[in-house]
């Protein structure tokens, strides 16, 4: 049997079973965690049910069990007794933006804050798929519907284009192709005597674009992004192969 402590739990929100046959042996229950100054709410909703679902509170302080019983009578003693998390960080967010917020300049600064992080690490070709894998991480984006990833994706899809023509045209440029693809320029590893300063000179960019976006300041000099060969093909020349009637 797997041994599962509160702490374990709490810390890391899940346990990795040995085996699948472990599952049997483990007490199963139902808890609902809320938010302290909603906890009467939601307690009066479970008695008019009767619903089994344990309700327990949280707080910056305290995790506490405020109606029903956990099964595990180890986990449940704990939890009644109450778990102190006083000075403690209490995450207020499981990812630093959803893909549907209507905050538009939140979804920009974490495109552009993910870009950042990329170029640090000397990537060299980004587009928008894998800036939202970096950026909803560990499985999370695979969770969201389709609706969701299409709006995000569209969103990176004019950050890049905007970064591109702006602070960061030294830095980003467009792989020709339907893949919505760029690269990474003048990338750290390639400063090796003047990294800290390639790192700063970047950073500054970041500072500056995110100032202007949060002030809604247009970029003066805006440097449009020029026709690839692709372009062309797609935009100017026909599809249709006959000749036009006489």
């Amino acid at each position: 049997m797997c041994k599962v402590t509160p702490v374990q739990l709490i810390r890391g929100g899940r346990v990795t079973l040995p085996t699948a046959a472990s599952l049997i042996t483990h007490q199963i229950s139902t808890m609902l965690v809320a938010n302290q100054e909603n906890v009467t709410t939601f307690e009066t909703a479970l008695s008019a049910a009767h619903c089994a679902v344990c309700l327990v509170s949280i707080s910056s302080s305290l995790i506490h069990t405020e109606y029903g019983d956990l099964v595990d009578g180890q986990l449940d003693r704990e939890f009644k007794r109450g778990i102190s998390i006083d000075k403690q960080y209490l995450p207020n967010r499981l990812v630093r933006v959803l893909p549907t917020t209507n905050e538009t300049k939140d979804l920009q600064r974490c495109v552009v804050e993910t870009v950042r992080d990329f170029w640090v690490n000397s990537e060299r070709v980004i587009n928008p798929i894998v800036i939202a894998q970096k950026l909803f991480k560990g499985g999370i984006w695979q969770l969201f519907d389709t609706e969701a990833q299409n709006q995000f994706v569209g969103v990176a899809k004019r950050v890049l284009k905007d970064m591109h023509e702006t602070e960061f045209n030294r830095y980003l440029q467009r792989v020709p192709g339907p893949l919505d693809e760029w690269n990474l320029m003048r990338l750290p590893d390639s400063e090796v005597k003047n990294r800290l300063k390639a790192i700063q000179t970047f950073q500054k960019a970041v500072r500056d674009y995110k100032v202007r976006l949060l002030h809604e300041v247009e970029y003066t000099g805006r440097i449009k992004d020029q026709l690839t060969l692709d372009d062309v093909v797609k935009n100017f020349i026909p599809t249709d192969s006959k000749d036009p009637p006489a």
